[in-house]
């Protein structure tokens, strides 16, 4: 008998991508930040970061409710993988295939934290934006003045 089952603890790291398979299936993918003792250094604790998948309605789920930052607990698989790179390397990696997830935070934490990420990242764009037209609007390019 074979056993392959995770549980994990921890943070989205990363942002959720949502993507969709060339079959038409949605799908997640984000790292998920998780503590461990480490006995070998100074450091009381080292953290890592696991690659998470989510497939079908947990994807959707995942990209509706929750965010960077969000504590979680992910119950999944791992499943290996190996693939030629365009450099002719083969690269390996392993993911957790997630069955279940379940948020470990209040739901006002998680929205205010949302709420936060959202106003940081339209602060972001309006910033770039603001720069970008300041460099290509020529009524500011300070070689073309007119005397």
């Amino acid at each position: 008998m074979n056993l392959n089952k995770v549980i994990l603890i921890g943070r989205i790291a990363s942002d959720i991508l949502m993507n969709e398979s060339k079959n038409g299936i949605q799908f997640a993918r984000f790292n998920l930040a998780i503590t461990r003792d480490n006995f070998s250094n100074d450091k009381n604790e080292v953290t890592d970061f696991i690659s998470i998948v989510a497939f079908r309605n947990n994807a959707t789920f995942l990209s509706k409710f929750f965010n960077k930052g969000d504590l979680i607990s992910v119950v999944g698989s791992l499943q290996s993988s190996q693939y030629t790179s365009k450099n002719g390397d083969i690269v390996s990696s392993v993911n957790v295939i997630i069955d279940q997830i379940k948020s470990l935070e209040s739901r006002a934490i998680t929205q205010a934290r949302a709420e936060k990420n959202n106003m940081e990242n339209n602060n972001k764009n309006i910033e770039t934006k603001s720069k970008e037209e300041i460099i290509n609007n020529e009524e500011n390019n300070p070689w073309e003045l007119e005397f």
